[in-house]
């Protein structure tokens, strides 16, 4: 009778896709969210307009750009506002890929507000992925409403 060896069982780690943090998924070496949902309470503001993003994309466009500064105007005539900036996405696509989506498009739009002198302590993210439609149809008119950073504001 032959001496077997004693094989190795070799467990194959999947790779890393998306973790809790403060019941908020998050991609891994992202930066920190920030839980919004503990603040006081969010409203839409009608003078603060939604960015759409193209399929897949989290990347602003000079349209998006032209937008995020007419809402940089709005924030720096109202310096008490905090803004939530909440990163959606389409119904195609996993769940998880698409919070990770959702929160990749809320971080570009953050920064880019950075950028145009908007401090960072009044901005807060958030992804819903695909969680909260703003359209319910399957087409593209429909999808592109839904990819979008939308923007609610407290005082």
């Amino acid at each position: 009778q032959p001496f077997e060896q004693p094989v190795e069982e070799v467990v194959e780690e999947a790779p890393p896709v998306m973790s809790m943090q403060d019941d908020v998924f998050v991609s891994p070496g992202a930066e920190p969210v920030q839980e919004a949902r503990v603040l006081p309470d969010f409203k839409d503001e009608q003078q603060l307009q939604d960015v759409h993003f193209e399929y897949d994309r989290d990347k602003l466009d000079s349209s998006t750009k032209t937008i995020l500064q007419a809402n940089a105007d709005w924030l720096k005539k109202n310096p008490n506002a905090r803004v939530e900036i909440q990163g959606h996405a389409d119904e195609r696509g996993t769940n998880n890929y698409n919070l990770g989506l959702g929160e990749r498009r809320a971080l570009q739009t953050k920064k880019y507000l950075i950028n145009l002198g908007i401090d960072e302590s009044r901005l807060y993210t958030i992804s819903y992925g695909e969680e909260k439609p703003f359209c319910f149809d399957s087409n593209e008119n429909c999808w592109w409403e839904n990819r979008r950073a939308h923007f609610t504001v407290a005082d």
